[in-house]
């Protein structure tokens, strides 16, 4: 019996000191001596209907236990007389027959089972015999836990038992008489935070002998220590609050003090008891957000379900902006409850949170000593910094906060191997250094990063399908990203460059041209300004045909190698790779297709024969043999390498009514490309099956190509980021088009998913379809090396372009629309699926726009002009 319970009953009831020799003066007497003694209790809640209980109970024993009952009352002590129905006896002749006695006290109800010959056959002379030793079966065990369960389940939500008990792993064994205790006893807003076993009392409050156990209870109100007996009922409770806990680290189990008490860990919760320590002294609200973050940190699902369950509380109870934020991020790491992420998102939610903890001027270091608490995973480190960049609005706000982004990067730096990673989180780092206006350290991070970037040319080889190479997020991304912010932080001159070397990258983008076109002068700027033109609706027109004879200077070999040649072939492991490739292959027979032609002379065709002849000297070609062809050859010109290399020039162009026709510039880029083909021994392997076969397919399959190509592929080693800058080049085209969202908080969060993805691509090593992809960017970089020698001799950008189209019957009947609708539509035209049906030709046209801007041009242009 609970001794504060009977020390009331005994003064009510006049209870007496009794042993087997005392003498009782009735049946009453007799009971209520033995009944209050012996009783066995549990709370019950203010609101315990007992006569419902008894009611139900009574119907439990009849219909489940499917027992006999009567019922009676002795004075104030229900009873319920209950029997098997068998009524088959025992070996002494005693009958399964037993009493079980109810009594409600002060939101306590009292019950104990007895033999009923116990009760029955008291006399006043003797009334010491104990039947009860000899009854095998009274169905104690079930019937005390119906009554125990009875009031759990029926006055406290299973919801509140699971969330607040059973989910915390700092509350152990805790029974079902221990949880109506709790229950009816708590306080309105009180939470059981810690309920640990005791395995070695050393110092108690009082000495009830070796039958007591003992259990600490920490509450967000209370600290104390229960005595429980030998049925696991408590016995006395010991309130130990305001007192430090101190817990030892010893050989053996761990000491705890309280106060003047000391006790023993088990072995098993000893870390719990280090871990709760540092939670005794403070106040409630912090007890219990201290609580829910370790629960979280175990990660175990249970565990966490309760810190989220604890956060809600606490957001609506205290309105802490650090709880809010603390509950969406748990949020994100554990479940990523797309519900809770809507809520934030309503209304500007998240937004406001942040701005109120920004109002804190020490919100850097706050932020600080609650990221250390929570140790979030990287994942989950990338979300924060990426909301808490993305909500300041005044250079203030920003600076408040950039003591806690330098934490976070260098702990970031510490755990993260991936380099792409790296330089994506610095990326966004830097921006919010030129926020603050740190613009030295930011130039300083981004031009180390500049120099030691990945390869991203496959970026603009390769793009995916659904990329729109005339937005901002397309090319080599991580290139661009930093010399975007290079042209934010550097003097006006530096910016000049950046804005040359970002339109060089993005020449098909609009804002490009434009600001290159307002820092430059002279020629650059014209050139800028010709290329915008072109994108422009008529920009394409055709021009009149002037024929202007060249004088060319031969071409220096290392000015083709280092000029010419696009910049993805110089390296010299790749260009050593294709070199030693391509020389492996064997040179196709095509000399038949020649007996078809007219050979092409300067009698018949003297423009035409000069233009050809000029170009040959550029490039120090000897022998070349060109030829007219009609018929099905008529529209196209082709370069077939032979002992002697031939050219074979479609009749149709050289017709001023057909619309294939050239004019000279056109042709100068056409022949120059072909030519260049030849002198790079590309019409070895690019001659009609090939490259045009890539032309038409986006990825093709040769056999005979792949059978030939190296094992340790002649891009070397650029297919090892590929797919990280590609979701890289994605994130930023999908964060671009994130609009027309009511909230604020919405797009920060849409924007944010999309960089926690991508932060979790990891850089995969190359496979097959690599191969597959590296022979298509093989075969893109010959024809822009040789589109490149075109423009040179052309030295038109217009008539280079429209030659593009001439020379193709696809892609000749659009240009008709082009003129009137502008080069831009034809580039943006999708189909079904989202796919640009143009890229491949677009991104021939946007590499020849980049090498007309750039430096390479203008100094072959001198070097090539005779003088």
């Amino acid at each position: 019996m609970n001794q504060l319970i009977f020390k009331v009953l005994k003064q009510s009831h006049k209870l007496e000191e009794y042993d087997d020799s005392t003498l009782f003066a009735d049946k009453y007497d007799f009971l209520k001596n033995h009944f209050f003694n012996e009783a066995n209790f549990t709370n019950v809640p203010k609101n315990f209907d007992y006569h419902k209980f008894k009611k139900d109970f009574e119907h439990w024993l009849t219909t489940t236990k499917k027992l006999n009952q009567e019922t009676s009352i002795l004075e104030d002590i229900d009873l319920i007389k209950y029997h098997d129905t068998s009524a088959i006896k025992n070996k002494f002749g005693i009958g399964g027959s037993f009493y079980i006695f109810f009594y409600t006290f002060q939101d306590v109800l009292l019950y104990k089972i007895q033999s009923s010959q116990w009760l029955d056959e008291f006399s006043v002379k003797q009334s010491k015999f104990n039947f009860a030793k000899l009854v095998q079966n009274d169905y104690k065990t079930e019937i005390y836990q119906f009554i125990e369960k009875y009031i759990t389940d029926k006055y406290f939500a299973e919801e509140d038992l699971k969330r607040y008990i059973e989910n915390n792993c700092y509350v152990e064994n805790f029974s079902q008489h221990q949880k109506n205790w709790f229950f009816c006893n708590k306080q309105q807003d009180e939470y059981l935070l810690a309920a640990l076993e005791i395995s070695q009392m050393r110092k108690a409050p009082i000495d009830f002998g070796e039958q007591i156990t003992w259990k600490y209870i920490l509450t967000t109100h209370h600290s104390s220590l229960i005595a429980l007996n030998t049925e696991n009922e408590i016995e006395d409770i010991f309130e130990i609050s305001n007192k430090e806990m101190t817990v030892k680290t010893e050989i053996g189990k761990d000491p705890v003090s309280v106060g003047e008490y000391q006790w023993l860990c088990s072995r098993q919760n000893e870390k719990k008891y280090h871990d709760i320590k540092n939670c005794v002294p403070i106040e409630k609200y912090s007890r219990l957000y201290e609580i829910a973050r370790l629960n979280w940190l175990t990660k175990i699902k249970n565990n966490q379900l309760f810190a989220n369950d604890i956060f809600n509380f606490l957001t609506a109870t205290r309105q802490d902006p650090i709880d809010e934020f603390t509950l969406f991020f748990i949020n994100i790491e554990n479940i990523n409850n797309k519900d809770i992420i809507n809520k934030f998102a309503e209304e500007d939610r998240l937004i406001n949170i942040i701005k109120k903890i920004l109002k804190n001027q020490e919100s850097a270091s706050a932020l600080i000593s609650w990221y250390e608490k929570w140790h979030f995973s990287l994942v989950t480190t990338v979300a924060l910094i990426y909301i808490l960049t993305r909500v300041p609005e005044d250079t203030n706000d920003f600076s408040k906060i950039l003591p806690f982004h330098r934490k976070i990067r260098e702990l970031f730096y510490k755990e993260e191997k991936d380099k792409i990673n790296k330089i994506i989180f610095d990326i966004n780092f830097c921006k919010h250094l030129i926020k603050c206006n740190e613009n030295k350290e930011a130039i300083i991070l981004l031009e180390d990063h500049l120099k030691n970037l990945p390869d991203e040319t496959l970026l603009d080889l390769l793009p995916a399908h659904n990329l729109d190479i005339t937005s901002t997020a397309s090319g080599q991304t991580l290139k661009i990203k930093i010399l975007d912010m290079l042209v934010l932080a550097n003097e006006k001159d530096k910016s000049v460059i950046n804005s040359l070397q970002l339109a060089m990258l993005q020449p098909l983008v609009r804002q490009r041209l434009e600001q290159l076109i307002t820092n430059s002068s002279d020629n650059l700027k014209m050139r800028a300004e010709e290329i915008k033109h072109l994108l422009e609706i008529g920009g394409l027109l055709s021009e009149e045909d002037i024929y202007t004879d060249e004088i060319y200077n031969s071409l220096k070999r290392k000015d083709i190698e280092d000029r010419l040649r696009h910049p993805a072939m110089r390296n010299a492991s790749t260009l050593n790779n294709f070199q030693t490739w391509i020389a492996t292959v064997k040179i196709p027979d095509y000399s038949i297709i020649k007996s078809y032609a007219e050979p092409l002379n300067i009698k018949n065709y003297p423009e035409l024969n000069n233009i050809i002849s000029d170009i040959k000297i550029a490039l120090e070609l000897e022998k070349v043999e060109p030829f007219i062809s009609r018929g099905d050859k008529s529209v196209g010109i082709t370069s077939f390498e032979a002992e002697i290399p031939f050219i074979i020039i479609g009749g149709e162009h050289l017709n001023k009514d057909s619309q294939y026709h050239l004019t000279s510039n056109e042709f100068k880029f056409a022949l120059g490309l072909e030519l260049a083909h030849l002198f790079f021994k590309h019409s070895r392997i690019t001659a009609n099956d090939v490259w045009r076969g890539a032309m038409d397919k986006s990825i093709f399959l040769v056999d005979a190509l792949l059978s030939i190509l190296p094992v340790v592929g002649i891009l070397g080693k650029s297919f090892s980021y590929f797919e990280k800058l590609s979701s890289f080049a994605g994130f930023l085209q999908k964060t671009e088009k994130i609009t027309n969202i009511t909230s604020k908080s919405q797009v920060i969060l849409n924007s944010t998913g999309q960089a926690v993805n991508l932060y979790q691509k990891i850089s995969k090593k190359e496979t097959e379809m690599a191969r597959e992809q590296e022979m298509l960017a093989i075969s893109r970089l010959m024809q822009l090396t040789a589109d490149r020698a075109g423009l040179l001799f052309c030295g038109n950008i217009k008539a280079a372009v429209r030659s593009m189209f001439l020379v193709s019957r696809n892609y000749a009947s659009e240009l008709h629309v082009i003129e009137k609708y502008g080069l831009e539509k034809f580039i943006l035209k999708q189909d079904e699926t989202g796919n640009f049906v143009n890229q491949e030709f677009s991104l021939r046209i946007a590499n020849l726009f980049s090498f007309y801007l750039s430096d390479d041009y203008v100094t072959l242009k001198n070097e090539i002009k005779m003088k």
